[in-house]
């Protein structure tokens, strides 16, 4: 009689959960809606049978339960590429809200498109050429994230003083991880738990990631180091730790040491011990931050952002003023220099203007122009990467402007060396406030 009650209550949920899926076309009777569900299949005006038609510009939103992330799945994907037909999909409630991808051509992703929240917005458009098969999207609630801490935890002791972590050589970094939320809605674990660190040291910024990657493998040599870690649990909750600072002592020596000459057996020596403490710790700051950021060019009139972390300061060290910035350098390559907008934003918000639209078909560095459908940036192979030159702005030692020194069609611009820079475009002023 009971496995007869379990297996009717088991089938009733299985019925539920299937009568709760609800399938739209994104077309002109669902333009503009905001739909509550948390299970739901969104396909093109098509359908799952036909073609989109040309000239669309449609918008949906998908809102599911409180304090549960919004979660969309490609299923299937045929379009033109972006530059003419493209699904964009934003986090919250409209189109103003963060973009969390831009879709196109034929290239399923892999993972996941996650929101912040409980609401995911799509915008879809079509050109007036050519149309496909379209897509089909899954979207569904995650749930809701159990909150966790991350803490880093070298073998090493903690000076206030210094607000940081001073050891010897040969200690290990690991993280302590506290999920006092496990299991109410999902499993957390180590070893289900992505870990990201970013350490910075001398070396430059390194990163290491891996699945329940809690400790660094490597054990400390002497110097300073900056560990931040991101942490993302099976849920993909992230969580980010503070950034730790540790300082490595190079060893003492032992020089001067000595001991009373010609000892026989049963009589007293003396021993006398110099220890040679090391000198204070030293740490070259890396005059050039290796690391290499692509950009592809499906992203037409829309902001391409990549974020570094450069920690290399003395506790309590800000930008307060353009004074304190020698210059802003970087190495590129890129066909149009009218193309471009680059920008310096600091994490307040405050932002300089390096470079304004200019000098139209001229090139950054020995750029690579040519395309291929759907492969088109550094991220998809070397052969897609020029040569970079080496191009600084300062706010004084100026060469003059560039739009008045263009180069010509197909032609790189020189590289311009520390003494010979380019003008900040913006000026001083929005750098002139704290950072």
């Amino acid at each position: 009689m009971n496995n007869k009650i379990i297996y009717i209550t088991v089938l009733f949920l299985l019925l539920g959960l299937a009568g709760y899926s609800q399938t739209y076309n994104l077309d002109a009777s669902t333009n503009g809606r905001t739909i509550t569900t948390c299970s739901a299949t969104l396909y093109d005006s098509g359908g799952p049978n036909g073609d989109y038609s040309s000239s669309e510009n449609y918008t949906i939103t998908f809102c599911g339960e409180a304090n549960a992330p919004m979660i969309v799945t490609v299923e299937a994907l045929r379009t033109e590429s972006t530059n003419f037909d493209y699904l964009k999909i934003y986090d919250g409630t409209n189109t103003s809200g963060n973009l969390l991808a831009t879709l196109g051509g034929s290239t399923v992703p892999a993972e996941e498109i996650e929101a912040n929240g409980n609401c995911i917005t799509i915008q879809w458009h079509s050109d007036g050429s050519i149309q496909y098969a379209g897509f089909e999207l899954s979207i569904r609630c995650g749930f809701p994230c159990q909150e966790y801490t991350v803490t880093i935890t070298p073998e090493a002791e903690y000076d206030a003083t210094e607000e940081a972590f001073l050891g010897c050589s040969g200690g290990l970094v690991s993280a302590q991880l506290n999920f006092p939320h496990n299991n109410e809605n999902y499993e957390q674990t180590i070893d289900n738990t992505m870990f990201s660190w970013s350490a910075l040291s001398s070396n430059g910024t390194q990163v290491f990631t891996g699945l329940g990657l809690n400790e660094l493998e490597e054990p400390l040599a002497p110097g300073a180091y900056f560990y931040t870690l991101t942490t993302t649990d099976a849920n993909r909750c992230q969580v980010v730790s503070n950034t730790v600072t540790v300082y490595i002592s190079v060893p003492p020596t032992f020089t001067g040491t000595t001991i009373t000459p010609e000892v026989c057996p049963g009589g007293t020596a003396t021993l006398t011990g110099v220890l040679n403490p090391p000198a204070e710790w030293e740490m070259t700051i890396p005059e050039v931050n290796p690391e290499q950021h692509c950009f592809d060019d499906d992203h037409i009139d829309e902001e391409q952002v990549s974020c570094f972390t450069y920690a290399a300061f003395a506790p309590g060290q800000t930008i307060q003023s353009v004074n304190d910035i020698q210059s802003i350098g970087m190495r590129m390559e890129h066909s149009y220099m009218g193309d471009l907008d680059i920008l310096i934003q600091c994490p307040n918000g405050q932002r300089m203007t390096l470079f304004h639209q200019a000098c139209s078909g001229g090139y950054f560095g020995q750029a690579v122009d040519y395309d291929e459908y759907g492969v088109n940036s550094c991220n998809d192979g070397p052969q897609w990467v020029g040569v970079g030159y080496d191009y600084y702005w300062t706010a004084s030692n100026n060469r003059g402007l560039m739009s008045a020194n263009c180069p010509g069609f197909g032609t790189p611009w020189p590289p311009t060396p520390q003494s010979a820079s380019l003008p900040l475009s913006g000026g001083p002023a929005p750098l002139g406030r704290p950072a």
